[in-house]
């Protein structure tokens, strides 16, 4: 089952760490130097952190046993130009980056998980990623990501996790997925979505694992995942029944989802099921014959 964030999210853990060499989460045990600022008086003098064993205490580091680059809370409002061409993961969490210029990181051609969560990143565009075909995983939550440009994954065949929760998306069609062949698992919650037109993941003939929780959904036709694979996991509603949600589901347009569930051909991510907006109960909800793919 997919993850919400791939370091520090209770009750997560990522599908992929464990693809290459040390994996990130073994890379807390790791020791580091981490070149520090003391103040004394008006004097600033390096201090060496020899006792660093999380990467988030080493802001500034570049692993080169498990090829891990960190530059995470540093007030970039750019790209680094120094990672290294053989990482396996760059990590740029909480910065104010907005863009990803086309090219800029093209000769990271080894790099596994990019994680760009809490920047400023308003879309991705074509040629974002070029050049970065080896990436498993992109983690952008937390961004103010409006547009993803057609062609902007055209070279990312090998990625199996696309996590864009907590942005600003309103529509999501096919050809915003082109080239992602692999992809399993996609998540869009808290974005502005207010429909899934049919097709929309027909590009997507791996995916399986969809978050999307707190958008404006109200219905959702079963043709928008008929060329998916089985088990579906879908997350619909934050918290389920009782929890609060900006998706307003007309619960008796989803009985096909019954008939997924009847025949174990739907899992609920987080137990997340639909979240009915004329108050009833998914879990007692009636569908009688109802539940085929009409």
């Amino acid at each position: 089952m997919g993850s919400k964030d791939f370091w520090g999210q209770p009750g997560t853990s990522s599908p992929t760490l464990g693809l290459f060499g040390t994996t990130v989460m073994a890379a807390q045990l790791h020791n580091c130097s981490c070149i520090l600022s003391a103040a004394v008086g008006f004097f600033l003098a390096p201090v060496v952190n020899t006792q660093c064993t999380r990467p988030g205490e080493c802001q500034n580091k570049y692993d080169v046993t498990s090829r891990e680059f960190y530059r995470t809370s540093w007030g970039l409002t750019s790209l680094p130009r120094d990672i290294p061409a053989e990482a396996l993961l760059v990590d740029l969490r909480g910065n104010s980056i907005p863009s990803l210029p086309s090219g800029a990181m093209s000769h990271l051609t080894q790099l596994k998980i990019l994680q760009l969560k809490n920047n400023a990143i308003v879309s991705f565009d074509n040629g974002s990623f070029a050049g970065m075909g080896a990436l498993k995983e992109i983690w952008a939550d937390a961004n103010r990501i409006s547009r993803v440009e057609p062609g902007a994954f055209a070279e990312q065949g090998n990625l199996e996790v696309l996590s864009m929760d907590h942005n600003q998306i309103q529509s999501l069609d096919a050809e915003m997925f082109q080239g992602l062949e692999k992809l399993e698992t996609l998540w869009v919650r808290q974005n502005r979505i207010s429909e899934l037109p049919v097709g929309v993941f027909d590009s997507l003939p791996s995916a399986r694992r969809f978050q999307l929780e707190d958008n404006l959904l109200t219905t959702l036709s079963p043709h928008v995942f008929v060329n998916q694979p089985r088990p579906l996991e879908l997350a619909l509603s934050e918290g389920g029944q009782g929890g609060e949600d900006t998706n307003t589901w007309d619960c008796s347009s989803l009985c096909w989802l019954k008939h997924e569930e009847e025949h174990k051909t739907l899992v609920w991510v987080y137990n997340h099921s639909p979240q009915c907006a004329e108050g009833g109960d998914w879990s007692t909800l009636q569908c009688g014959d109802k539940g085929e793919y009409e």
